[in-house]
């Protein structure tokens, strides 16, 4: 699963999703984001805080990812 995870591409991303979870009852947040073509998960970071979609985005950029090239962004606000 590691290499796979460190030979991921995601050059050709545009569309992304994003959303967060309590990963337990305690209220303890990650935060994920999704290739909406794809369908795959990219990246996931504890938390909720502001600092989040930086965390994300930086983990796009560790796999070739341009946030600059993405043109659309669905997120749940609930």
């Amino acid at each position: 699963m590691t290499e796979a995870r460190d030979a991921a591409d995601y050059s050709d991303v545009v569309r992304v999703g994003i959303d967060d979870t309590a990963k337990r009852c305690n209220q303890s947040y990650i935060s994920i984001m999704a290739n909406l073509d794809g369908q795959r998960a990219m990246a996931v970071t504890q938390g909720r805080d502001k600092g989040a979609l930086g965390r994300l985005c930086a983990e796009l950029e560790e796999h070739a990812g341009d946030r600059t090239k993405v043109l659309e962004v669905t997120r749940d606000m609930a």
